[in-house]
């Protein structure tokens, strides 16, 4: 058999095993002679260029990512080398060339079970032994993708590989009423298709689960034990966002009369929920009258259906006395959602209320960065969030946050530095003076729009030629030996306009940018 080539992790993953010689796949076939795309084929044809890295006979290396995602991660990565791979003067053959991409290699994981067991045993354990934690990221990161086709999911690999619970075994779970923590279940995972919810038996072991989870009964069950479980979605997509119709569809309970059910709650939790029902009465009240949505809501609706006594008790604040009612979410609730990266659309964010906040509001960068982090949320394609690196002034007006956008000095860098996203003019600095570009955060020259005249600036220009020289995982390179492929590979196209191969100029920038760091005080 031919010399295997794996990647690292896969490699890694059957040494821990000790799996014997006869798990090796099949090797990876060497190029010959590949030809470069020409224009032609790029523009009629860019499902090539979309296919072609990681979906087709190629995907990224660690050196690609590193090089072209720049800090933006993998999926920035990805994007540059697509474009790179139609562009005529780049090619596959350069980008092979480079080590930014390479042949996929082959694994038959259909008929490799001790493989598939000994990778997703490997892939848990670097997310924390927590099978729950297993993203599409972090199989992208590790070319696992192969491998999850194979499997059907990432959720069908877990059950494979003996960390998730089976179809057949979740309903056995149902119908002995005794679920479990040892394994994971489906819906605990960080996305499930609507199309699983298709099976009632799935739906009704879920409900069954979270009252397990809960300690609670069915008629205990509120709207945030659906949300905090992850079982929004499943209410959403196929209740039409009322959890009380799914437990009363599923027969958990019966359908209760409203006032009945009214008189109960109270009871049960009276001076809180008497003056929450008051709040929620008073709200629903003004949106029926004048005919608007919550987010549309102000003072002065309050005051002219003469409920500014209401209002006055809440200081006036309508984020407060909508979270009260249940239309909103407080800042404290907000800042959770962005610590987990999950943001939900069942209320209002404090940001999206049409007559809106005070000008004070954006003061803590803490508030600044949450709503940063919902911004990337709402402007997510196929549940991806938006990349950083890709947000631009038309982001913040379109989602409502031109607030934000104002508080942060009227640009998108500098509102990306006081919400933690990007590299302070300072920092940057520092990072040269050390010689040491960590890449943990982003840099101004990875945006997609730069502030005008950015590059006329000696010591923006200088810095990023220092740092470019740096990217290389090979080593340093001199800012002299920077060529035009050098470059375009790292999107920094637009900065060698001003030199143009001039090695004397790159270098004397390069040294202006030292030397204003040298001078930095600590």
């Amino acid at each position: 058999m031919a010399a295997t080539v794996y990647y690292p992790f896969i490699r890694k993953a059957i040494d821990s095993r000790g799996l014997p010689s006869i798990d090796t796949p099949i090797s990876k076939p060497k190029p010959t002679n590949l030809p470069l795309i020409d224009a032609n084929t790029a523009s009629k044809g860019s499902w090539v260029s979309a296919l072609a890295i990681s979906h087709g006979e190629y995907r990224l290396t660690p050196k690609g990512i590193a090089i072209l995602g720049m800090g933006g991660g993998i999926k920035r990565a990805r994007s540059a080398a697509r474009k790179s791979f139609s562009d005529p003067a780049v090619g596959p053959a350069a980008l092979l060339s480079s080590g930014c991409i390479e042949v996929k290699e082959r694994i038959a994981w259909g008929k490799k079970p001790a493989l598939l067991v000994a990778v997703v045993t490997r892939l848990v354990a670097e997310n924390g032994n927590d099978p729950r934690r297993v993203t599409t990221e972090s199989v992208e990161a590790n070319h696992l993708e192969g491998m999850v086709a194979a499997a059907g999911s990432i959720y069908g690999a877990l059950v494979e590989a003996g960390f998730a619970y089976s179809g057949s075994d979740i309903k056995k779970h149902f119908k002995a009423a005794t679920f479990s923590d040892e394994k994971a279940y489906p819906w605990e995972l960080t996305k499930v298709s609507n199309s699983f919810w298709d099976d009632r038996a799935m739906v009704r072991a879920a409900l069954g689960w979270i009252m397990y989870k809960t300690g609670k009964s069915a008629v205990e069950l509120d709207k945030d034990d659906f949300r905090i479980h992850g079982l929004a979605g499943m209410v959403a997509a196929k209740y039409k966002g009322s959890f009380v119709l799914a437990l009363y569809k599923n027969g958990y309970i019966k359908k209760p009369k409203p006032s009945e059910a009214v008189d109960e709650v109270i009871r049960r939790r009276a001076p809180y929920l008497k003056e929450r029902r008051f709040c929620k009465d008073s709200v629903d009240h003004i949106l029926t009258v004048k005919q608007i949505k919550p987010v549309q809501i102000t003072t002065a609706h309050f005051d002219e259906l003469g409920l500014g006594p209401l209002l006055q008790r809440y200081d006036r604040n309508l984020n407060r006395i909508l979270v009260a009612a249940g239309y909103a979410y407080s800042l404290d609730d907000a800042a959770k959602h962005a610590q987990n990266n999950r943001f939900m659309n069942d209320r209002i964010y404090p940001w999206e209320i049409d007559s809106h906040v005070g000008n004070d509001f954006w003061d803590p960068d803490s508030t600044k960065a949450v709503a940063f982090k919902w911004m990337l949320h709402k402007r997510s394609v196929d549940g991806v969030p938006k990349d950083p690196c890709e947000i631009v002034t038309a982001d913040f007006r379109e989602t409502g946050l031109s607030g934000l956008y104002a508080a942060g000095g009227n640009s998108v860098y500098l509102v990306e530095v006081c919400c933690g996203f990007a590299y302070s003019h300072r920092e940057i600095l520092i990072q040269v003076r050390n010689a040491r570009f960590d890449g943990q955060k982003i840099y101004p020259w990875q945006l997609n729009k730069l502030a005008n005249g950015f590059w006329k600036n000696t010591v923006n220009r200088g810095c990023a030629l220092i740092w470019l020289s740096h990217s290389f995982p090979d080593g340093s390179k001199k800012v002299s030996d920077l060529v035009l492929l050098d470059f375009k590979l790292s999107g920094l196209a637009s900065l060698y306009q001003f030199y143009r191969g001039n090695a004397t100029k790159m270098s004397a920038d390069a040294s202006d940018a030292r030397s204003v760091a040298a001078r930095l005080s600590i």
